[in-house]
């Protein structure tokens, strides 16, 4: 494949999703948002201004109209004490009439002022009114560019990020992006606001085409859709049965059990120095695992298990016990013997509890017999990397977790992080978030068996670990219904004997890609 495929292919996206007009639109937007905002501003200003001068005008003229009254107020007292001298030297009756004509002016003034008064009020009230009136429309429009703007994002995305086939023929239609054989293998993979692209040559090689994610910032007017291209990945060839099952989704082998395709991919294993609750054997390092693989979507339900147990006629041997019954073990929820186990009513689809790792061992391989095709525990590095699914924070749904996407003591949180609710037992497996791989219940629940001895990890980078060769303990990973988050992080590590069930500690199957 050429190197300049990416451009083109990126072109092709962008002019698809209708990108270019998207980013118009919304600068567009943004643009008129500046422009209401800034109108809002010189109005205000200008209103403020308007009510300033007017108010100075107005207190000018109550001056003056004060220092008239206070004038008039002097002449008429002067008047009064004339007309009351003249009164006293002349022995005339004094009379009511000049005074009370003063009077009639003085309350004519007075009048006057009043309703010099009421006008400024009502003056200063209209233009109030008139600048609330322009604010709140200034906002209204504001608010209408925001919502037309998330109307726009939402819409792009539901149109053309929700269909395989619209990628698909992005690839088809643009003839000069890959070569014909490739066109035909092209594997979508759809998660919550990402989309990977992948394709198949001829000589077995995997690319990772494109990853488009759609991403929101905090501001609602402004969208960013940007691209990441990841490093091409090399596998062997896949057969062409392998190729169908990929392409025909998951893998259903027992009723009620999925197993979902995990891609391939690098990613860092373990946990930051600065990770709160950190463990001193979660030493950060690349990993790359080189294949893809299936993995079940929960864990290994008291149902799916005792169906494994009545076709093998066994519980296994004294050295390699399987599990323990609720006779052996009041915890368990399978009850009867050999040949006729039955489930504790209300319990068919919790996870099972009180299995060994050899007795999760033999189920892969009684299923594995069953269906033609190799069944197994995951490795310590592929837990880890199908928990993460991508992400690099302490939990797959971030910093915190909260108990609506885990079944763990919410009374425990991270440091910094907010309490939850705490149940005290086991949930049905899928009763809760699943991550952006599609896997429920990779916090908490139960703990679960993974393939490896329990070691230190190696000090480089390394490509699909798979553990020491000895050891006494088996990795545990996930955490369970009663751990704290601390203990529920994708980067913890844990261990057990393997020839020991334990009420907190179950199981789920991975399957070869290929």
């Amino acid at each position: 494949m050429s190197d300049n495929w990416q451009p083109a292919f990126e072109h092709a996206i962008a002019e698809r999703t209708e990108t270019s007009y998207a980013n118009k639109t919304l600068s567009f937007l943004k643009d008129q948002a500046g422009i209401y905002r800034d109108s809002i501003k010189r109005n205000n200003q200008k209103t403020l201004q308007d009510i300033d001068k007017n108010t100075q005008t107005m207190k000018d003229q109550l001056k003056k109209k004060d220092e008239e009254i206070l004038r008039s107020a002097i002449k008429i007292d002067s008047v009064r004490k004339q007309l009351n001298q003249i009164y006293e030297q002349t022995g005339l009756p004094s009379s009511d009439e000049p005074e009370n004509q003063l009077e009639k002016g003085i309350a004519q003034v007075q009048g006057h002022i009043d309703r010099l008064y009421a006008e400024i009020i009502n003056q200063k009230q209209q233009i109030m009114e008139s600048r609330d009136g322009q604010v709140q429309r200034s906002r209204d429009r504001l608010s209408a560019a925001r919502q037309l703007a998330k109307d726009h994002y939402f819409l792009m995305k539901k149109t053309h990020c929700e269909k395989e086939s619209f990628f698909k023929d992005i690839v088809v239609e643009n003839s000069q992006l890959l070569k014909d054989d490739q066109k035909r293998n092209i594997s979508i993979i759809l998660q919550p606001e990402k989309i990977h692209v992948y394709t198949y040559s001829q000589m077995g090689e995997m690319r990772v085409l494109l990853v488009m994610r759609f991403t929101m910032d905090h501001s609602p007017v402004h969208t960013t859709v940007s691209t990441t291209n990841l490093i091409p990945i090399v596998t062997t060839p896949p057969s062409p049965k392998a190729k169908k099952r990929l392409l025909n989704g998951p893998l259903r082998p027992l009723p009620g059990m999925k197993l979902v395709y995990i891609p391939p991919g690098s990613f860092q294993m373990g946990s930051p120095t600065d990770e709160p609750g950190r463990d001193s054997d979660e030493k950060q390092h690349w990993v790359e695992i080189t294949q893809g693989f299936y993995m079940q979507t929960t864990e290994v339900t008291n149902q799916q298990f005792v169906q494994f147990l009545n076709a093998s006629h066994s519980k296994g041997t004294n050295e390699e016990p399987w599990f323990d019954t609720k006779d052996e073990d009041s915890d368990s929820h399978i009850k009867g013997t050999v040949g006729r186990y039955t489930v504790e009513s209300g319990y068919d689809d919790h996870p099972v509890i009180e299995v060994s790792w050899y007795g999760a061992k033999a189920m892969c391989e009684w299923l594995s017999r069953k269906e033609n095709r190799t069944y197994r525990l995951p490795t310590e590095a592929e837990w880890e990397y199908a928990a993460r699914a991508g992400t690099r924070t302490p939990f797959a749904f971030g910093n915190c977790l909260s108990t609506s996407d885990s079944n763990y003591d919410g009374n425990n949180p991270l440091t910094g992080c907010s309490k939850g609710q705490y149940r005290s037992q086991t949930l049905t497996v899928g009763s809760l978030q699943k991550n952006a791989w599609g896997l429920y219940d990779m916090h908490g629940n139960v703990w679960e068996w993974c393939q490896d001895w329990k070691g230190d990890y190696s000090t480089g980078d390394v490509k699909d670990p798979t553990g020491p060769t000895t050891g006494s303990d088996r990795v545990i990973r996930g955490g369970r219904w009663g751990s704290s988050a601390r203990r529920c992080r994708s980067a913890i590590r844990y261990s057990r004997r393997p020839e020991y069930g334990y009420d907190y500690l179950g199981f789920r199957l991975c399957a070869p890609g290929r």
